[in-house]
């Protein structure tokens, strides 16, 4: 666990050391100096920790393997051109039927998320998530979706932090009840926040109420507990 900790903190400090200047990707995506210098930084550092495992980096990083490293240098690039502090390396590793392993580091401010055999933020073990509805109150994370402004039954505080890891790493944390995440994610931009949440019970569902394949299609999707997911598809059916 250090070694990779340590990995994800050297990919931070890289992306730091190599600034924010900033230019669009054919997708519409920005990237930065500091995303392809943490891309460098993590797949050498991976080879080098795991010499049998591939390799794959959202900014082109490529290599094959036994299992593969699915690696996003900077999740919440925007947030790291405008100078916010919610953004930071994720991997994880992926066996080709789960993740086995995986990390989030929020680099600024040094909090990290880990799952192996349990999950734990900042060396804590995280506590089995409890499977209740949603109330009244709840914290739901959304990211971009075009319902997202318009949930409002059950009441719940909506929150954006533009970093889709750091949303679904509060989930599993239990600082949120569940996230909504918008179409359009790439593998990279929710395997090390669904490995996390898998170790204290989350589950993911789409629209429809079926699971969620990393590699399938990209839909917009739901994480919490059973029941506080279930609540929050019922909360987007009556708006769709």
């Amino acid at each position: 666990m250090s070694d990779l900790l340590e990995l994800l903190a050297a990919a931070g400090a890289a992306a730091l050391e190599a600034g924010q200047a900033a230019e669009m990707k054919p997708d519409g995506s920005q990237v930065t100096a500091g995303d392809r210098a943490a891309e460098r930084v993590l797949q050498a550092g991976l080879a080098r920790l795991w010499p049998g495992d591939g390799f794959l980096g959202e900014e082109g990083g490529r290599a094959a393997g036994e299992a593969t490293w699915v690696c996003d240098p900077i999740d919440g690039t925007s947030n790291f051109v405008a100078g916010l502090p919610w953004w930071g390396p994720g991997v994880a590793r992926w066996d080709g039927t789960r993740v086995t392993d995986a990390a989030f580091l929020l680099a600024v401010q040094g909090t990290c998320w880990v799952a192996q055999d349990h999950a734990w933020r900042d060396g804590e073990r995280l506590s089995r998530l409890p499977d209740q509805s949603l109330r009244a109150g709840d914290v739901v994370m959304t990211s971009e979706h075009p319902l997202s402004p318009s949930i409002r039954d059950p009441e719940l505080r909506l929150r954006a932090t533009g970093c889709g890891l750091l949303d679904l790493c509060l989930v599993a944390d239990g600082r949120a009840a569940a996230a909504l995440i918008g179409a359009g994610w790439e593998p990279w931009d929710v395997l090390p926040g669904l490995g996390v949440l898998d170790r204290v019970g989350g589950v993911a569902r789409d629209l429809d109420g079926g699971p969620v394949d990393p590699f399938g299609p990209r839909v917009p999707f739901v994480v919490g507990a059973p029941r506080a997911a279930l609540g929050l598809l019922g909360a987007l059916a009556q708006l769709r």
